[in-house]
């Protein structure tokens, strides 16, 4: 963020700041991050100025995640909307409507371009584009109202700026092979063109059954008619968590491929804009149970598919893009508590989610080391006095006596700083979140170690204050 270019230095070491005490408090208020009024006075002044541009603020995180994405042999590109509510009861903020036109929620929509490493580990943000529905006409439907609009004029459009600035930071930084993975919200003619212009792999799940070109008997063939008599790959099983809807259950999949020719047309004039060849992967699920939906992920993509595990790869690929619901939940309201701000206008609440996304990324960066790579040094994400934090923190917990008989936990012992891993200090962090170490309950998730993230943020800044103080009061050494 020291990098970002608004204008004003003073305006950039504000950004520093503001983001700083977003690390250590999180909060969707700015008086839950600041406790000292001159510090809340300067971040409201930082977030309503409009020299503060989001495009700015934009292209300094882009930069970062991209030098990030280059050290990779391959990076992950997905693209997924969403929206954030905002408390606007009355209309007179400058947001627009979000979700179903009776429910009359208002807040933004928002594309964002999240980057993971080939091992499905969150690297950054892209890209995010902000923008506020406006009213619809009331004399169209919004089928006929959407028919009637060119690309520039529908949300399409946000959908390409995402793509095309993420794409374009990443590459420009040297990432060496990018894979663009898009659901069913973005599956359109233009972003598939956009897609096979640009040069890089890509997986998009199919919305809606697509017209092919004819066959040699001159017939109309439809996608899904051609795929359901495709040659069979084989089988795979995929791991489906619980819900608030459903059980968790592992289905057994069944797994087609084949090339095809699509016909990419305008839906208003009918005209044939392009022929696109992809290779399709439809993975549907052989029985489901009793009154639930089956799993059908119907995939186009460039990867190939010519044996099982070129399937499968595609296959996993796809179900990376989960990751960023994650980020979504992290984001919005588990820790960073996005959809709390209560700020009045669309520019302030843009540049406040834009920071907090920053932070929400770097908890969820956490999260999928601590199971991906648990053996790395713990010196390459936390600093020295993180690290002495997590110790002081540690040995404190270890020593703490249980309610029952005064015994001490002997089987825990605190970490060196110097010779700790990366599984290890995030194990304490989540300890510190009051994750209790189960393994029933699964790893620890964003949720316990924002929490414990917070006391080792708060303590990593007063060690080295208590360290010079005690300094100055034992006197220089002889």
């Amino acid at each position: 963020m020291s990098s970002c270019e608004v204008g004003d230095v003073r305006r950039t070491r504000a950004l520093v700041v503001f983001l700083a005490g977003l690390l250590k408090r999180p909060g969707g208020k700015v008086t839950h991050v600041f406790r000292s009024s001159k510090l809340r006075e300067r971040t409201y002044r930082i977030l309503n100025n409009v020299a503060v541009h989001a495009t700015a603020l934009m292209a300094a995180m882009a930069q970062f995640c991209g030098k990030q994405a280059s050290k990779e042999k391959r990076a992950f590109l997905i693209l997924d909307g969403s929206s954030l509510n905002f408390v606007d009861r009355f209309g007179r903020k400058d947001f627009g409507r979000i979700g179903t036109y009776k429910s009359g929620a208002r807040g933004l929509k928002v594309i964002t371009g999240y980057v993971l490493s080939a091992a499905g580990v969150p690297i950054g943000i892209g890209w995010q584009t902000f923008w506020a529905r406006l009213k619809r006409r009331r004399q169209h439907s919004k089928s006929a109202d959407v028919h009637r609009r060119k690309t520039h004029q529908k949300e399409t459009r946000y959908w390409l700026e995402t793509l095309k600035n993420a794409a374009l930071h990443l590459l420009t930084a040297g990432c060496r092979k990018l894979w663009v993975l898009v659901d069913r919200e973005g599956d359109s003619r233009p972003v598939l063109e956009a897609l096979a212009d640009g040069g890089f792999d890509f997986t998009v799940r199919s919305s809606a059954d697509r017209l092919l070109t004819r066959g040699a008997n001159g017939r109309k063939r439809m996608l899904r008619a051609v795929m359901r008599i495709a040659p069979v790959m084989g089988d795979y099983e995929v791991r489906v968590a619980r819900s608030d809807t459903r059980a968790a259950r592992t289905p057994a999949l069944i797994v087609r491929a084949k090339t095809v020719d699509l016909v990419l047309r305008e839906r208003w004039s009918k005209s044939v804009t392009r022929i696109l060849r992809v290779n399709v992967v439809w993975a549907k699920e052989r029985t489901p149970p009793r009154g639930e939906q089956p799993l059908d992920w119907m995939l186009l993509t460039t990867a190939p598919i010519e044996t099982l595990n070129d399937c499968l790869e595609v296959i996993r690929s796809y179900e990376l893009r989960w990751r960023i619901e994650d980020f979504h939940k992290t984001w919005k309201s588990n820790h960073c508590r996005t959809e709390d701000s209560q700020l009045h206008s669309r520019h302030a609440a843009t540049t406040f989610a834009i920071l907090q996304a920053a932070v929400a990324t770097r908890v969820e960066q956490l999260k999928h080391l601590h199971r991906q790579a648990p053996e790395l040094p713990a010196q390459e994400v936390f600093s020295f006095e993180e690290r002495r934090a997590i110790e002081v923190l540690a040995i404190e917990l270890v020593e703490e006596p249980l309610a029952a008989g005064g015994h001490r936990q002997s089987r825990l012992r605190a970490p060196d700083p110097e010779k700790m891993t990366l599984g290890e200090a995030i194990d304490w962090i989540a300890r510190f979140g009051g994750y209790i170490g189960k393994s029933s309950g699964g790893p620890p998730g964003a949720h316990v170690l924002g929490r414990g993230l917070l006391c080792v943020l708060d303590l990593a800044r007063v060690i080295p204050i208590l360290e010079k103080a005690n300094l100055k009061r034992r006197g220089p050494s002889k």
